[in-house]
């Protein structure tokens, strides 16, 4: 008699070294199917969905077959924090991640500078100083926790929404209750500015806004939409206050596997899918702002010099967390990529 596998976590590992042994030929043979699984959180509307959509398949045109993956959007296989550690452990074979599930790794936790409060400009700022002088330092990240990073994705800059009035300036959050993500960096820097930081489960947000539970949320514009928090919002602030970014790895165990050219395709595409989902999203942005508008919020857009002094307790708990080398060194890639992004 076989057992059946009941076990999600047992099944996942089953899946996958099933899939890899398939991929196994001997000398002089054609290779077969090597089927990989893809995991992230967004949704199917998501930029990042859609282009990683394309992505797979290039990849499976690409590679004459060989390499065929699957994407599971929106947590299908488990929470975040659960699929990053099975692809550190090979269980899944790539993902689409925040730098949140991986800086609660010690041998990581420098990760958590891609975080750091106003430290970016613009849009242009943030992808030279992590495409560019960073982009070693994050692999190193990844690297310490059996993963590979292969390109940087997107998620955008956080903006505030809240029921009570404008926001112009670090005055105007003061007093505020507002729902934060279990992040430190998002705790601090809303602490830092005076409000009072709520730890409230995303699914829980909506009805914990309209009941005023709490006042104001944070997070990027697209998902101010679609969770279509402006019905009980009536204020939002462009304060682009943390950028988050998503990050494309593989598990390291699956990507020694591959072969070089088939490394080479993956990453190729990989970079290429990044660069569409951030101007898909950078388009969507511009079009949900004029949407809100037209649902009767009112936008703001605060100037960050106002509030980077006001921040600066969360950065001096950043520095201490990371360390005094890894902050300084975070300090000239955020400068040298300003430098590349106004030439």
């Amino acid at each position: 008699m076989i057992a059946r596998l009941t076990n999600p976590l047992v099944h996942a590992l089953a899946y996958s070294v099933a899939a890899m042994v398939l991929s196994v030929a001997a000398p002089g043979e054609a290779r077969t199917e090597i089927k990989l699984r893809l995991t992230h959180s967004a949704p199917t509307s998501h930029p990042n969905h859609v282009a990683a959509e394309k992505m797979v398949q290039r990849i499976k045109e690409r590679t004459n077959g060989e390499v065929v993956i699957t994407i599971f959007p929106n947590n299908a296989l488990g929470s975040s924090f659960e699929t990053t550690d099975q692809v550190r452990r090979g269980i899944i074979d790539l993902t689409i991640v925040g730098s949140d599930n991986l800086d609660r790794y010690p041998e990581a936790k420098a990760i958590a500078l891609v975080l750091a409060p106003f430290q970016f400009d613009d849009l242009p700022h943030a992808h030279a100083t992590l495409d560019g002088p960073a982009f070693d330092f994050l692999r190193k990240q990844f690297a310490a926790v059996n993963m590979v990073m292969i390109s940087n994705y997107e998620w955008g800059f956080r903006s505030i929404s809240n029921s009570a009035r404008p926001i112009n300036g670090p005055e105007d959050v003061k007093g505020l209750k507002i729902r934060v993500p279990p992040v430190a960096v998002n705790k601090n820097t809303m602490e830092a500015l005076g409000a009072i930081a709520s730890p409230i489960a995303f699914a829980e947000l909506y009805m914990a806004l309209s009941t005023k539970t709490v006042d104001a949320q944070e997070n990027p514009v697209s998902t101010i939409w679609a969770s279509k928090f402006y019905e009980v919002q009536k204020y939002v602030a462009l304060t682009r206050h943390i950028y988050t970014m998503m990050m494309f790895a593989a598990s390291t165990n699956v990507w020694n596997r591959l072969t070089p050219e088939q490394r080479q395709i993956i990453s190729e595409e990989g970079t290429k899918a990044a660069a569409e989902a951030r101007k898909i999203a950078a388009e969507e942005e511009e079009m949900l702002i004029g949407k809100l508008k037209e649902a009767g919020v009112t936008v703001t857009t605060p100037d960050p010099v106002k509030f980077r002094a006001a921040v600066e307790p969360a950065n001096a708990e950043l520095r201490k967390v990371v360390g005094e080398a890894d902050w300084k060194l975070w300090q000239a890639f955020v400068e040298e990529g300003r430098k590349r992004s106004k030439k």
